[in-house]
């Protein structure tokens, strides 16, 4: 990504990143949950979650400083020795698990998922600039449509399917993949459109707009930390009340900035 000349190529780079990037967290949990038992895990949360809180809060203000005094370039290089870092690690210490049946690749699962999801995103990212009844939207939107609904029903219909919706049958999981695909949507969209603001709107530097990430962090750590005690305490249901009341006070609050 560095070393990209322009918008495309910059685009293509950050494909390739993602698409890596992608595979972490999903393996990355699994081998979590293969090695803790159930009753481990909400103490073992307590430790995961502080990179993934330190992380995105370091990354904006390293980011910034580097736009405002270097280079955005430099964005990406400083990526390179704890990448390096990270892959030498995992190939010394962490060990190898390979699935006795591994199963079948949903290809036409994939095929169908991966155009649609973008087709979506790009209508809905660029409606606004575009217009929503411009042919161009509808058109690409109206595809993403229809090949992410062939997509439920081919995911409804393989044995083994890439994204196995039949698992939203189960009325706890299914309630609380909705609660987290609608906070997480919330707390994401903030991240994205805090800094923009800040930037495009009230004029502050990148390195300002990116220690705006920062106390968002601290209350994911602190609040990390004594989640296993109120589980213990208050039980799930009391503790994802609260922190979904807590929330959308934060909301509302927000809404008047």
């Amino acid at each position: 990504c560095g070393i990209a000349n322009d918008i495309t190529s910059l685009n293509i780079f950050r494909i390739i990143q993602g698409a890596g990037g992608g595979l972490l967290t999903p393996v990355g949990m699994a081998m979590l949950f293969r090695t803790f038992s159930p009753e481990e895990r909400p103490k073992i949360s307590r430790f995961i979650v502080l990179p993934i809180a330190v992380a995105p809060a370091i990354g904006p203000i390293i980011g910034g400083f580097f736009v405002d005094q270097m280079s955005w370039r430099w964005a990406f290089y400083i990526n390179l020795p704890f990448g390096i870092i990270a892959l030498l690690f995992g190939l010394l210490f962490l060990a190898e698990h390979i699935e006795k049946s591994a199963g079948r690749f949903d290809s036409l699962g994939f095929v169908l998922s991966a155009p649609g999801f973008a087709m979506l995103i790009y209508a809905l990212s660029q409606g606004p600039s575009k217009g929503w009844v411009s042919p161009e939207i509808i058109s690409i939107g109206i595809a993403g449509i229809v090949l992410l609904t062939l997509f439920i029903i081919v995911e409804l219909k393989v044995k083994q399917p890439m994204l196995d919706l039949r698992l939203l049958k189960e009325p706890v999981f299914r309630k609380m993949s909705l609660i987290s695909l609608f906070s997480s949507a919330g707390l994401l969209g903030m991240l994205f459109i805090f800094p923009l603001m800040y930037q495009n709107v009230i004029g502050v530097s990148a390195l300002e707009s990116g220690l705006t990430t920062f106390p968002e962090a601290i209350g994911l750590m602190i609040s990390s930390q004594i989640v296993p005690w109120s589980y213990k305490k208050l039980g799930a249901r009391k503790v994802i009340s609260i922190g979904l009341v807590s929330t959308a006070v934060i909301f509302i609050l927000l809404s008047f900035v």
